[in-house]
């Protein structure tokens, strides 16, 4: 009889050894999130919009080698922060770009050729259980937004050109062009916002 126990000891030893070593350690770490752009927003009128967000999701890296045109938009996910840019005849060898609002983009109903050489857009939660969002620009992406003339300052700096595209963004008085998920109506061009940043990703 203690012959016949034995074998059953040493299973009863061995099995929970054996699910153990394909369970998961509890204290193993998560690899870090790609951190792939960090934007802040300062002094914007609407104070619940300043701040630092780390943008770990890309929605698009795009560089278009024949028309010279590069997309690129960052986010938290979906109803989260965002920054979008884009640019204009892009060189391939690291450049700053000083963007500006196009003229036939300022005044209400056409929305023109948008902007000259870059364009910067951010937006951010409206409240921090939102997921309507407050949103900044430099021009008008839709026609029913209010028109308005960009007074501000907007510079995207590409330190790294290709294949990866690497650099910073400071821009000044981005007006309010979307609010809890709208464009605001009346739209008040002195509703602003300050935006600075990072961002690297590949282009793909």
């Amino acid at each position: 009889m203690r012959h016949l126990l034995r074998p059953a000891l040493v299973l009863a030893i061995i099995a929970p050894l054996l699910v153990s070593c394909g369970e998961k350690k509890e204290d193993e770490d998560e690899p870090a999130p790609v951190v792939y752009a960090t934007m802040t927003i300062a002094d914007s009128k609407a104070t619940t919009d300043n701040g630092t967000s780390q943008l770990t999701t890309l929605d698009s890296c795009k560089r278009d080698v024949a028309s010279g045109l590069v997309t690129v938009k960052m986010s938290m996910g979906a109803g989260k922060a965002s920054l979008s840019f884009s640019i204009k005849n892009y060189s391939s060898t690291p450049k700053a770009y000083t963007c500006t609002q196009a003229v036939d983009n300022q005044v209400k109903p056409e929305l023109g050729t948008l902007y000259e050489t870059c364009m910067v857009d951010v937006k951010v939660p409206a409240s921090a259980t939102d997921t309507a969002l407050n949103g900044y620009s430099m021009y008008r992406e839709t026609v029913t937004t209010e028109g308005f003339i960009y007074a501000g300052a907007c510079a995207i700096d590409v330190t790294a050109a290709t294949p990866a595209i690497q650099g910073t963004i400071a821009c000044t008085d981005l007006i309010q062009t979307t609010r809890n998920g709208t464009p605001p109506n009346p739209l008040v061009a002195t509703v602003t916002a300050d935006v600075t940043g990072s961002f690297n990703c590949t282009f793909k």
